[in-house]
Formats: structure tokens, C-alpha cells, sequence
């Protein structure tokens, strides 16, 4: 039963992080608290100079993408790999997790404190990403099989 559970969380987290990529990748504007944080209104930057607004757009596009690849990645070895109880599956969840996810809360977070009103990027999400990463890995301890 946790190793079923564990493979459930990995899918709404590989789902999410898909999810995620899509609406960075998509997006044609900065999201309000990129704003809020530089000070400055798109239009303001775009007055300003244009490529900063295409660069920032292309730093979204970029981490958009490897949200999606990280998504589909965890997905593919949450079905595959890790279901069948494979070793190293629990080792490639723990590394690809904690290597996006970690970051992910400091930047956010710092985002966050740096934006004195307004809208805030969402931390809690990816702090709450985290956790239940963290709690899918520990309800399967690497090498533990379940019948």
C-alpha cells in the first residue's frame, strides 16, 4: 500500500511540474509578481528596452521546458522503473526531485520576501512540492519491495 501511494504522489507531482511548464513555455506575458518584484510594468520595460522583456520571456520559455521534461521524465520512471521496484528508480525520483525542487523554493521564496506588496510568486506550492516529494521517497525506502 505506500509503495502504491508513493507511486500516486510521484504522479500528481510529474502531472504538476507538466502542468507548470506548460503555462512558463506558453506564456506570452510576465507573470504579475515578476513585476512586482522588478518594480517595473512589462510596458514600463518594454518602453525601457525591449530585450529585457524578450529575455526574461526566454528565461520563462526555458524553465518551462525543462519543467515539462523533469514532469515527463518523473512520469516515465514513476510508471515504468519504480513501479517494478527497479533500485535505481527511487535513486533517479530522489536526484531529479531535490535537484529542481530545492532551488525552486529558495528562488521563490527569495522572490517572495523581495516583493513588499502585491502578488508574490507561489513558494508554498513548490515547498508543498517538495514535502510530498520527500514523503513519496520516504514511503519507499531505497531497495524496500513490497509483495
Amino acid at each position: 500500500m505506500r509503495h502504491k501511494t508513493s507511486i500516486a504522489i510521484f504522479i500528481v507531482l510529474s502531472l504538476f511540474s507538466i502542468l507548470f511548464g506548460v503555462r512558463y513555455l506558453l506564456t506570452s506575458h510576465l507573470m504579475a509578481y515578476h513585476e512586482n518584484f522588478i518594480g517595473e510594468t512589462e510596458f514600463q520595460l518594454r518602453t525601457l528596452n525591449p530585450n529585457i522583456v524578450f529575455l526574461l520571456l526566454t528565461f520563462m520559455r526555458i524553465v518551462g521546458s525543462l519543467m515539462i521534461a523533469i514532469g515527463i521524465t518523473s512520469l516515465v520512471i514513476t510508471l515504468g522503473p519504480y513501479r517494478r521496484n527497479d533500485s535505481w528508480a527511487w535513486w533517479s525520483l530522489l536526484i531529479l526531485f531535490l535537484t529542481s525542487l530545492i532551488p525552486l523554493v529558495i528562488l521563490t521564496f527569495r522572490v517572495a520576501e523581495g516583493i513588499s506588496s502585491g502578488r508574490t510568486p507561489p513558494w508554498w506550492l513548490a515547498a508543498g512540492m517538495l514535502v510530498l516529494a520527500i514523503a513519496a521517497l520516504g514511503l519507499r525506502k531505497k531497495g524496500q519491495h513490497e509483495p
